[in-house]
């Protein structure tokens, strides 16, 4: 394939290696593996154990790699596309039982030449850790003859390579399988590799620091949820609000409404003739709330299952007083809106029912303020569509939460919207 970055497919020859095609039992171990050349998203993690300087001397080394998969000569097939510190806070800490959660069936014991185990936590840490989503764009998968299992070559070098670099080998992880990365996606970001990507617009590098040659997102691990948050630009939140608001407005001029219809529906937050748009459409209509947001509100957005979205509470505002007792839960909305007869009148209730028969049809997004990544959290905007999903979607069900957190949400005159 002249041109193409998997045009060398010799790439990574390891002793105790077979590969696929040699050996009977990697064919009987993996059948499901038939196009090597289908490129598969995966994980590699720094653990918080990790000093400092190897941290960053490790992440400089993932960017030179990432580099090198842009020529059509090189050898090397794996694209670095963000880089993530997750922090779970002075208060919490990983432990011991997160790391048993994390690897599952495959979790390990580490003795270091002696028969007393040492735990994970010890080893690997219990604070902020470094998660690099890698795309390897030309995957080859060979039998592991010492752990019986087909494995990703590409990533395997990667892994080892940045392990011999590093004081302590276990302070390096990365995913050797599709099944492993699927599992660990689902385990830091609620859904798969795949789906995160393209949920969480992955691709767009709207907010970042820069590390040498690297973007570093600073974002929050909700170890209560085991959760990565992922930090955003205040713009993009707006940009959110405006998708649910943009139904209310009908321009005088239809062209002109046409031409900004696309920037209002799929916004650009880096795009400051959006921005001026979105500021005057939400400034008629969402003024009160943007007022009462405090300046320092720091930014995240994630996924998350409706079962955590039941613990939200609904906004302190006026028309849902009329129905719920201040500060109620989404679970409890759904719990007393579902026992009043069918037949009460009222425009939030009429929106909700309205909303249930058409779930399909608008964005599962929601956005909720608190004073810490501890909660308790109120909804900002979307507690239509929150009560409407809790009454249709099982718990499992997964929503795009945005997240924003000031500790002035306490403040007595924020308190007429926000439930502390």
């Amino acid at each position: 394939m002249p041109g193409s970055p998997c045009s060398r497919t010799d790439f990574f020859v390891f002793d105790g290696y077979l590969p696929l095609e040699t050996n009977a039992n990697a064919k009987l171990e993996h059948p499901g593996i038939e196009c090597p050349m289908v490129p598969e998203l995966h994980l590699l993690i720094l653990w918080s154990a990790m000093p400092d300087g190897e941290v960053s001397r490790n992440l400089q080394a993932i960017a030179a790699l990432s580099d090198i998969a842009n020529y059509p000569e090189g050898d090397y097939h794996v694209r670095v596309h963000r880089v993530f510190r997750a922090d779970p806070g002075v208060e919490r800490r990983i432990d011991e039982s997160w790391y048993k959660r994390f690897y599952g069936d495959t979790y390990y014991g580490l003795y270091f030449g002696t028969s007393n185990k040492v735990d994970m936590v010890h080893v690997k840490g219990d604070g902020a850790f470094h998660v690099a989503v890698v795309e390897d764009l030309c995957p080859k998968y060979a039998y592991d003859l010492k752990r019986g299992m087909v494995l990703n070559t590409n990533m395997f070098a990667l892994k080892n390579l940045l392990r011999e670099e590093s004081s302590q080998w276990y302070q390096v992880h990365s995913t050797q399988t599709r099944q492993e990365s699927d599992a660990d996606y689902m385990f830091l970001f609620g859904e798969t590799g795949r789906q995160i990507f393209r949920s969480l617009r992955l691709e767009k590098q709207w907010t970042a620091t820069q590390n040498e040659d690297l973007r570093i997102d600073d974002s929050v691990y909700i170890l209560p949820w085991s959760r990565v948050f992922l930090a955003i630009d205040a713009m993009e939140m707006l940009g959110v609000m405006m998708q649910s608001e943009w139904y209310r407005f009908k321009l005088d001029v239809p062209e002109i409404h046409a031409e900004l219809t696309p920037g209002m529906l799929d916004p650009n937050p880096t795009s400051s003739h959006e921005n001026i748009h979105r500021a005057a459409f939400l400034g008629s209509s969402r003024l009160p709330l943007l007022a009462h947001l405090p300046t320092d509100s720091l930014w995240y957005k994630g996924k998350l299952e409706m079962k955590r979205v039941r613990e939200f509470r609904v906004l302190k505002e006026n028309s849902w007083r009329q129905h719920l007792p201040p500060c109620s839960t989404v679970g409890e909305a759904v719990t007393i809106l579902s026992s009043q007869d069918a037949a009460v009148e009222g425009s939030l209730l009429d929106h909700v029912r309205q909303l249930q028969h058409r779930v399909d049809h608008f964005n599962h997004t929601i956005i909720v303020v608190g004073t810490s990544v501890d909660g308790p959290f109120t909804i900002w905007d979307g507690n239509h569509r929150a009560i409407a999903l809790a009454l249709t979607q099982p718990d499992s069900h997964m929503l795009l939460v945005y997240m924003g957190i000031s500790p002035r949400f306490a403040s007595p005159h924020r308190g007429s919207f926000y439930c502390p």
